[in-house]
């Protein structure tokens, strides 16, 4: 039987590359990759609108079934109106797939959008955006990896990201946060991604990560922390409408804090 071979695109590398431009088409997509017919060969679901402003305000990939040995299971989701984004992988194997090049099963989220800021401040002030992550890790006798990158710019010199990645079993709660100093009214690229690959699974074993955690329900997974005097006035999907905060005056790592605590209590509740 052949191992799967498909090209890998980095998460962090589509962020960086995103920001380093001008400003992007405003776009949702949820992805899944890897062999779901049993011939080998990867093949691809996805979904996901591109526009100014997008058609749809969120996209979603799943399905279940059985090949190539082994039982697969993925969901990948995106919502630019909640500011959301998931992404499940699951396999269990009746055969060893080890030591193969390249992940055995691929799920991805990503959304992308151009947000502007009005501000009735004299001076530069600092843009704030924070990434909740919440999910669990089972590796069984296998190998999983999950990733999420969170960037924010202007286009030009102006831009920070943040990156991450998880791998051992058990709850992962976190934030990942981009700060950029700005002056007066502002158009900023926001570009974010969570992924979960699958890289190897033994026999009779069972592998996932989960990282739908953070559900629309339960609030959304990006935060926008601004100054008082500062407004998020609209954005090229014309459908972001994740919290935008205001914070009291060095009170951010308190922000951090509750949000991190919040997550820990919802993934003890999906437990």
């Amino acid at each position: 039987m052949k191992d799967i071979v498909f090209k890998r695109h980095t998460v962090a590398g589509l962020v960086l590359s995103a920001l380093a431009g001008p400003a992007i088409a405003a776009s949702l997509e949820a992805s899944a990759v890897g062999d779901f017919n049993g011939d080998g060969i990867a093949e691809t679901d996805s979904d996901s609108v591109t526009g100014s402003p997008v058609a749809q305000t969120s996209v979603n990939v799943m399905d279940f079934g059985t090949a190539s040995g082994y039982a697969f299971e993925y969901e990948g989701f995106a919502d630019i109106a909640a500011g959301t984004l998931g992404a499940y992988a699951r396999l269990d194997s009746s055969i060893d797939k080890t030591g193969i090049d390249g992940p055995l099963l691929r799920t991805e989220a990503t959304i992308m959008d151009t947000l502007s800021f009005d501000s009735a401040l004299a001076g530069a002030y600092d843009i704030t955006i924070i990434l909740g992550i919440a999910g669990i890790i089972e590796n069984g006798d296998g190998r999983v990896q999950a990733t999420a990158t969170l960037g924010v710019g202007d286009g030009g010199s102006t831009f920070d990201s943040a990156f991450d990645s998880w791998g051992t079993d058990g709850d992962h709660v976190d934030t990942l946060s981009a700060t950029v100093t700005v002056n007066g009214n502002v158009s900023l690229n926001l570009d974010t991604a969570l992924a979960v690959e699958i890289f190897e699974i033994a026999v009779g074993s069972t592998t996932f990560g989960d990282f739908r955690g953070i559900l629309g329900e339960d609030g959304p997974s990006i935060t926008i922390v601004v100054p008082d005097g500062v407004t998020l006035s609209g954005s090229d999907s014309g459908a972001f409408d994740g919290p935008v905060v205001v914070p009291l005056p060095s009170a951010l790592w308190l922000l951090l804090s509750s949000i991190l605590g919040l997550l820990s209590l919802r993934q003890v509740q999906r437990r």
